[in-house]
């Protein structure tokens, strides 16, 4: 079906997982020929050496440009009629390509999807946390009329990435989301792949956890109410890290904030009902991925789960807001 494939890798300041990342994609077992690109975004630390070790095309940005741009730089001098785009930071299994061909097979396929496994090196609390959130998250979608499209492991046919101008060099954070919902309205067709599964050499602090999904639900938010604002409401919302679940949890959670502020200073035992009956319905709405958790890594990880949820949901409700100001009054 295609005569090569470009596996395309951005790159800035990878040095710490660069060296796993290829080792697992030159044992990669395909009967398709392939070749790596890797587009260096004008890094100041060991990355073209440590590429250099390898049988890659490497490219160097000479000012640092942004995902978007390095990915869009290396689809254009791809060769390969199909699109493979990796990240620096994951380890990708050997039957990789073998997976993304055979999904080639079904009809109406123009873009495939993988995601981090449940997994992690980093034994941190955090770090195992972000994993298994990914995975749940990415689990929920279902192969009709969705827009995922998560550039760590994904595979789009060259000739579509073409036709819809590839990724949006704009964006500083979330280009593949958008990417993703502009191939959707397109009328292109995306497959997600619960087997194509990478490893995430991704650690995480309690700080840098949050700051991650702050600036990513920044992103996200203006990218979903620019499509409201140009589009309206969808009557079904199908927008990859966003969900009518997932929106309901951020007014429930300002709720229990003013709620358990509001039980502090007035040391009643009202408040305290409010504040328990507020909890019990953040509880209940993501009583499916507590239940994950609670399968995956017992009770006291979904205790610690249970507090750290409703303060990173404050976190990505404030984003949520200041995506939407950004948005209506343009700023």
């Amino acid at each position: 079906m295609f005569n090569m494939i470009s596996i395309v890798i951005p790159c800035h300041n990878s040095e710490r997982s660069l060296k796993q990342c290829l080792d697992s994609v030159f044992l990669i077992n395909c009967t398709a020929n392939y070749e790596v690109i890797i587009v260096d975004d004008a890094s100041g630390d060991q990355t073209v050496a440590i590429a250099k070790n390898y049988p890659c095309r490497i490219f160097t940005l000479r000012s640092n440009k942004g995902a978007a741009y390095a990915r869009n730089y290396g689809a254009k001098e791809a060769i390969g009629e199909l699109l493979v785009f990796i990240d620096s930071d994951v380890v990708v299994k050997s039957d990789i390509l073998t997976l993304f061909l055979g999904n080639y097979s079904r009809d109406q396929v123009d873009g495939v999807v993988g995601f981090f496994a449940e997994s992690n090196p980093y034994s941190d609390y955090f770090s195992q946390y972000k994993s298994l959130y990914c995975y749940y998250k990415y689990c929920q979608l279902k192969n009709n009329d969705v827009s995922a499209f998560n550039t760590a492991v994904a595979a789009i046919k060259k000739s579509v990435f073409v036709q819809v101008d590839g990724f949006d060099e704009s964006l500083s954070a979330c280009e593949d989301n958008e990417f993703g919902e502009r191939l959707f309205q397109n009328g292109f067709h995306i497959y997600i792949d619960n087997n194509i599964k990478v490893l995430h050499l991704k650690q995480f602090t309690f700080l840098s956890l949050l700051r991650n999904d702050y600036r990513k639900s920044v992103s996200l938010s203006e990218i979903l109410f620019s499509s409201i604002k140009k589009k309206g409401l969808p009557n079904k919302l199908k927008f990859s890290d966003f969900s009518y679940g997932m929106m309901i949890n951020i007014p429930i959670v300002f709720s229990l904030l003013v709620a358990i502020l509001f039980c502090i200073i007035s040391n009643s035992v009202e408040g305290l009902i409010i504040v328990c009956l507020l909890w019990s319905v953040f509880l209940f709405n993501n009583r499916k991925f507590f239940n994950y958790l609670l399968g995956e890594k017992g009770l006291w990880f979904v205790v610690k789960a249970a507090f750290f949820t409703v303060l990173d949901y404050a976190v990505v409700g404030a984003a949520v807001l200041k995506g939407m100001i950004v948005v209506l009054f343009k700023l």
